[in-house]
């Protein structure tokens, strides 16, 4: 009996294949062959068999069921992507065909520019341009430029689709935009100010910036005065309304600063630059600005110059900047004053300074001024202005000595303006004890050349403290003749300096113009003016001679800084005579005139009153002797070189 138990399962018990059967057999095996009870080793692993055959069921069964959700997604899809697109053929087929734009942009309607500047169409351009062109002053045209340009109106109304709106910051979009503001300023309504201030306001109260950013850069690369004073908002009033981090805030200034600096490199109004510099004196303006400001502001162009005004007015200002200015102007009043006076200037050759190198500034604004054909204008118009005269002639009723004062003394002399000749004068008796060497070292005589005037006030210093200090004056008129030995008096150096360089640039003049007068041929035929205030001498031989009548001869080209009273006589002779003749001569025409004498000739000079009592008049007379190859004349006479310079303004002192 239990063998045949045993055989009619035998797939059980080899295979394992089904848990029951395993047990039932196992069972009748221990029911049939033994009475002895199953050990707990058989149970152990008929348990596992189970666990085993449950865990392969169930993960079978997740499978299934995966793969069933994957197929159901796949079809909702697919019916998803079908619905969709029978949706929009649906919709295609019922909206309305728009036609294409015309080829012809005249012919364009106000959608045609709106759907243009949204897709980036690059007949846009030359829609605008004609636009701009064929419209100018109609405000139709104006709303709608300003419409494509920003999507929100001056007026509050706003751009008809979101679409178009969009298309406002996209990148790439600067031709058009460009094209758009350079319409509207040529447009020139009120409504087209309205438009381009709202963008740039845009950028102020925290909207959109792109397109603001780059219409400020368009009016920073083509300054124009119908749109300047809008670039000056945005680069002044902005940073009230803007308060931001400090990271953030310095990458803003110098972005600012950049559009100042292109607005300046492209030649930007003198109103421009002056309204820059007063918001740089502000005393809210933040200090990078303030840095980033005034440093482009201090360049040494002749177009700064009413900026460096407002600058150098400031109590604020730092001492070694306003020094700076000081060289930079002594340069222009130079140019202006060799100009006036028909004398060549000579260029300086360097290299564009570092911020703070006054001599190097001084050198770049002298060659920025011979470059400039409206110098002496300029000049004219703000150096030699009562604002700027007055700022300047603060400065030397407070000089407490030469050397501190230097720039201020040199700048003053390029300037023939009676307040500012006493106010020289004054300075220089105050600190005459300090010597001469702090204005040559300054560029006295051989860099500046000064006006008139500053020779007649130094000459008014040097008698003035001679007759203080007691000393001898050169013998009457009917005395035995007696000539004084050039003094040890540093100030009778320096004046001897002065003397021979201004005769020289007048000479120069002088050749020029007779250059000029004779057609532009060289030519040595010269007359003295007939209001000359010397008689000449016996045979005199002219080579070069030069009047000057200020106000009069400059009224054109400085009428809103005309040149106080100056009259300026110059002549030149060369000669083969005897020294103490030619002396003897000149020196019985002047009164009480003081005589100088040196190895290589003579010096006569005085002061004295002109026609009219309120005037003075300088007188000097330099008489050299020409070194030869050649043999002397037996009878005493020498080659001899004649400079007769007299120059008339009305007394700086007293």
């Amino acid at each position: 009996m239990m063998k045949s138990k045993a055989v009619a399962c035998p797939a059980a018990i080899r295979g394992l294949c089904c848990a029951a059967c395993a047990a039932v057999v196992l069972l009748g095996v221990v029911g049939c062959g033994s009475r002895e009870v199953a050990s707990q080793e058989n149970v152990d692993q008929i348990k596992q068999i189970r666990r085993q055959q449950q865990a392969k069921e169930a993960e079978e069964h997740k499978k299934d069921l995966a793969e069933k959700q994957k197929i159901k997604q796949q079809k909702d899809a697919a019916a998803e992507r079908q619905r969709q697109e029978q949706l929009a053929r649906q919709t295609q087929r019922a909206a309305p065909r728009r036609p294409s734009r015309p080829d012809d942009v005249r012919l364009w309607r106000k959608r045609d520019f709106r759907d243009a500047r949204a897709q980036a169409d690059p007949r846009l351009v030359q829609a605008v341009g004609f636009l701009g062109r064929d419209f100018v002053g109609k405000a139709n045209a104006a709303r709608l430029l300003g419409e494509i340009l920003s999507p929100q109106l001056p007026g509050g109304g706003s751009m008809s689709t979101s679409r178009a709106a969009s298309a406002y910051v996209r990148p790439g979009a600067d031709a058009a935009t460009d094209a758009i503001v350079l319409a509207l300023i040529e447009n020139d309504t009120t409504l087209a100010h309205g438009a381009l201030e709202a963008v740039v306001t845009a950028s102020t109260d925290g909207g959109s910036q792109s397109v603001a950013q780059r219409v400020l850069q368009r009016f920073a690369e083509a300054p124009d005065p119908r749109t300047e004073p809008l670039l000056v908002r945005a680069l002044t009033q902005s940073y009230a309304a803007q308060p931001s981090a400090t990271g953030r805030a310095d990458a803003r200034d110098r972005q600012q600063a950049r559009l100042a600096e292109t607005a300046l490199a492209h030649g930007a109004s003198e109103s421009f630059r002056e309204a820059l510099a007063k918001y740089v004196v502000e005393a809210g303006t933040p200090l990078t600005l303030r840095s980033l400001y005034g440093g482009l502001l201090e360049e040494p162009r002749a177009e700064n110059l009413p900026a460096q005004i407002v600058l150098y007015q400031s109590a604020n200002y730092p001492e070694v900047s306003r020094v700076g200015l000081e060289s930079q102007w002594a340069a222009y009043g130079s140019e202006a004053v060799r100009r006036t006076l028909g004398c060549p200037a000579d260029v300086p050759n360097v290299q564009r300074p570092t911020r703070g190198g006054s001599s190097g500034r001084r050198a770049v604004a002298a060659q920025a001024a011979v470059a400039d054909p409206l110098i002496v204008a300029r000049v004219a118009k703000h150096l030699w202005s009562e604002p700027a005269t007055a700022a300047i002639e603060t400065r030397l009723y407070r000089a407490a000595s030469l050397r501190q004062s230097a720039s201020t003394v040199l700048l003053a002399g390029t300037i023939p303006k009676d307040s500012t000749r006493r106010r020289l004068h004054d300075a220089l008796s105050r600190n005459w004890q300090d010597g001469p060497q702090p204005l040559r070292d300054a560029g006295l005589a051989d860099t500046i050349a000064c006006e008139p005037g500053v020779w007649l006030v130094l000459k008014s210093c040097r008698f003035a403290q001679a007759k203080n200090e007691g000393a001898k004056r050169s013998p009457s008129v009917g005395r035995p003749d007696k000539k004084d030995a050039a003094p040890s008096d540093p100030w009778h150096a320096a004046a001897g300096e002065l003397l021979l360089a201004t005769c020289r640039r007048l000479e120069k003049a002088a050749e020029q113009r007779r250059f000029l007068l004779a057609g532009g041929q060289a030519s040595s035929t010269a007359a003295v003016p007939a209001d000359f205030p010397l008689e000449l001498h016996e045979q005199a031989r002219l080579v070069g001679e030069l009047h000057v009548a200020w106000p009069d001869d400059v009224a054109d080209a400085t009428s809103a800084g005309a040149p106080d009273h100056t009259r300026l006589w110059y002549a030149q002779f060369h000669e083969t005579a005897v020294l103490d003749r030619v002396t003897a001569h000149y020196r019985r025409q002047m009164t009480s005139p003081r005589v100088h004498t040196g190895p290589q000739g003579v010096w006569l000079e005085c002061l004295e009153p002109a026609t009219d009592s309120r005037l003075v008049r300088s007188i000097d007379v330099v008489i050299q002797t020409t070194p030869s190859a050649l043999a002397e004349p037996a009878d005493g006479r020498q080659r001899l070189s004649i400079d007769v310079l007299t120059v008339e303004i009305r007394a700086p002192a007293g």
